[in-house]
């Protein structure tokens, strides 16, 4: 036993006091966490609606609350269906698919879970609301995921969202950059945010669709983003 472990025990106030300020600093963080995950964060719809505000608020400083994600749009018609089909059984060929079209393409073919109409009050629930898809050559790929959550009968909204690329390779993966729970980071780096995404998206990826969309992804041989478009090479 070291002279410095000796001493600590020896004055008991001394452990009390590392031993409060350790509680603290832990009480400190996820009060700030909470704080960060109340604050919403900004939504724009087009880099240029950014832009100009942005602009417009130059020198005000980043404060809780101006953190940003941009929401795709959703295309009207049904351009996207001869595309899904190329996706799905095409080979040896580029497909290029709009945000849009994609969004449409979820909006058609995915079903959010439905919140359980039992226990509301004395559970914890996390329903995921519609995906959405944004995407721009410069400021790379958002998927973002309205979400709500109940804890013991309190309801609370909140938007999850991804910022990433595609990788390189011959196993094309979205690699995420970051991911915010509302203005709250998530740490990238070990796994902790792959495991919240997982954790969200499990109500949409037992489903037969998505279990299909996955499969046909294996056949990806490179992907990028050009102007506000994904370009698909098919294997």
């Amino acid at each position: 036993m070291s002279e410095k472990t000796k001493s600590i025990e020896k004055d008991p106030s001394r452990a009390g006091l590392l031993c409060t300020a350790s509680l603290l600093a832990w009480a400190g963080m996820l009060l700030a966490f909470a704080l960060l995950v109340s604050s919403p964060l900004k939504r724009y719809t087009s880099v240029k609606d950014r832009d100009v505000f942005l602009e417009h608020n130059a020198g005000a400083g980043v404060k809780p609350g101006e953190l940003y994600y941009f929401e795709g749009p959703v295309a009207r018609g049904r351009e996207w269906q001869p595309k899904l089909a190329v996706f799905f059984n095409g080979t040896n060929t580029v497909l290029e698919v709009t945000a849009a079209e994609v969004n449409a393409c979820i909006a058609s073919m995915l079903r959010p879970p439905s919140r359980p109409p039992a226990a509301e009050s004395s559970t914890i629930m996390i329903v995921p609301k519609m995906p959405n898809l944004f995407v721009d050559e410069n400021e790379g790929i958002f998927f973002s995921l309205p979400t709500e959550v109940s804890i013991f009968g309190s309801h609370h909204k909140l938007v999850v969202c991804a910022r990433g690329h595609f990788s390189p390779g011959s196993e094309v993966t979205f690699t995420m950059e970051a991911l915010y729970l509302n203005n709250a980071a998530i740490p990238v780096l070990g796994g902790l945010a792959d495991r919240v995404v997982a954790t969200l998206l499990k109500g949409y990826s037992e489903s037969a669709e998505f279990i299909a969309f996955r499969q046909a992804w294996a056949k990806v041989e490179s992907a990028e983003v050009v102007a506000d478009t994904i370009r698909l090479k098919l294997r």
